[in-house]
């Protein structure tokens, strides 16, 4: 019964995750509440999709609650990156429930975080979240083959349309 249930939960496990490729992107990170497990790459469910407009990768995740400190990097190829394209990890907050946008540029390397829950990483601050200044041009992403667009701390579909 053991060897069973091993094998189910392995099954499960692998089932979930996918062999790289060269020109594969995928977001791995600290907090498995966001990213399924900790630090894993190939999950396929952290597999980011290719915006030929922005000529970037993009992944969009949605929280439910507030983090002080989340950590990510992107896995292209066989390589990690993280900030400015190096090995260090992506460090920021998120001041509560939303969405919030991994980018990836495959040219530089760079990995950005974006969206209005995003913050300074808090990790050793009792101090309270606080959002980092955004941009007032509006910003596009393609996600499953659907328009949105950014504007301040908005968030809106292709026609305009407010999302929550």
């Amino acid at each position: 019964m053991k060897k069973i249930l091993t094998l189910i939960t392995a099954l499960l496990f692998f089932g979930s995750m996918m062999t790289l490729k060269a020109d594969d992107a995928f977001v791995v990170g600290s907090e498995a509440e966001i990213f399924g497990t900790a630090w894993t790459a190939g999950l396929i469910a952290n597999q980011m999709t290719w915006n030929e407009g922005l000529s970037k990768y993009a992944k969009v995740y949605t929280v439910d609650k507030a983090y002080k400190s989340v950590g990510l990097k992107v896995v292209y190829g066989n390589e990690w990156y993280g900030e400015n394209g190096g090995s260090e990890n992506v460090k920021f907050s998120l001041s509560g429930p939303g969405e919030f946008v991994v980018y990836f540029n495959k040219a530089t390397h760079h990995v950005t975080v974006a969206g209005p829950i995003v913050g300074e990483d808090q990790s050793g601050s009792d101090q309270g979240f606080r959002n980092t200044e955004i941009s007032e041009r509006p910003l596009k992403v393609m996600i499953d083959g659907m328009l949105y667009i950014l504007r301040g701390e908005e968030m809106h579909d292709a026609t305009g349309r407010k999302m929550r």
